[in-house]
């Protein structure tokens, strides 16, 4: 189903980029063969590195993360209630969320599928030894890329996963907790 607001969000790849991958790229999923993955579960990978990385040539790995059909994060969620399970998929596709990031129906991917992407799901591959090597052969499996200002949003939101702090995840009744400051200060 294709939403009127996402109708320019992919672009063939700018010439200047042509040679070169950039973040936001979507390649068919027969580009990688994890046995960390489902293969029938995705439907391509998207590249997550930052595109001045690729054009400096400053790379050791090249980070992916799957394409899934967004009908798979539903069956995924089955259990939601209905309004939570509204509410998350507005938050999808809106790409208001840290953890995915939403791409529609399109004849440039797929124009029978809205899709996802799982942020937190980063898979590394190595560049190897030649870098231009390994560039050609991954552009031989590029599809279409995503257009301004999808490209920025998509950066901002990674961005945003790796500048986290780690820190301890929250001890039980952390909600509790939280809520009844929450009461206080309101």
């Amino acid at each position: 189903m294709l939403i009127p607001y996402f109708s320019e969000i992919f672009q063939k790849p700018e010439p200047e980029f042509a040679k070169i991958p950039c973040q936001g790229d979507i390649f068919r999923k027969e580009m990688l063969k994890l046995d960390v993955i489902n293969p029938e579960s995705i439907s391509g990978w998207m590249i997550i590195n930052t595109t001045c990385d690729f054009a400096a040539k400053k790379l050791d790995f090249f980070c992916f993360v799957p394409i899934r059909p967004l009908v798979y994060y539903l069956e995924k969620n089955i259990d939601l209630k209905k309004g939570e399970l509204k509410q998350n998929l507005d938050t999808i596709i809106r790409n208001n969320t840290f953890k995915t990031f939403f791409l529609p129906a399109t004849p440039l991917f797929d124009e029978q599928n809205d899709h996802y992407c799982e942020l937190q799901y980063i898979f590394s591959v190595g560049v190897g030894i030649n870098f231009e090597k390994t560039c050609e052969k991954m552009l031989s499996f590029r599809i279409t890329s995503l257009k301004s200002p999808w490209r920025e949003k998509l950066g901002h939101l990674l961005d945003n996963n790796f500048s986290r702090v780690g820190i301890p995840e929250p001890k039980a009744g952390y909600k509790n907790a939280r809520d009844k400051m929450i009461s206080q200060v309101i």
